[in-house]
């Protein structure tokens, strides 16, 4: 009885079961994308003292900003200056690139300069390419 009912006229149930199924679709991907944000670096060890510098920025128009991108003083100047850090790190990633190996194969990769406590800072790529 109640199956029939779902289509009779003038009811759009069929609208109202759509809409739930995209809300409920939607509150899936919300709440994936949080869990995500909470644990995309559960894989450093001591993740709780791990900081990330930015800059903010203020435009000739008023708009403002952040810029993750540092000078390149910053990181020795902090370990230097700041007695509570221990590893300071950074590093400049260098776009998308193209890579062509001797058989012709390609390969879509990104170059990032870096400097020597890169692999230090994290244990999980060092031990990848040693």
């Amino acid at each position: 009885m109640a199956f029939r009912s779902l289509f009779k006229k003038g009811r759009s149930n069929g609208i109202k079961i759509l809409s739930l199924g995209v809300g409920l679709a939607m509150g899936l991907i919300l709440i994936s994308k949080v869990i995500f944000e909470f644990t995309y670096d559960d894989f450093f060890p001591d993740k709780e003292r791990i900081y990330r510098v930015m800059s903010n920025y203020t435009m000739g128009d008023g708009s403002e900003g952040e810029y993750w991108n540092l000078s390149g003083g910053v990181a020795p100047g902090m370990k230097r200056e700041i007695p509570e850090v221990e590893i300071a790190t950074r590093y400049t990633s260098f776009g998308d690139m193209v890579f062509k190996t001797p058989d012709k194969n390609k390969y879509k990769g990104r170059f990032i300069f870096a400097d020597t406590c890169f692999l230090m800072f994290y244990p999980y790529l060092f031990w990848q390419v040693m």
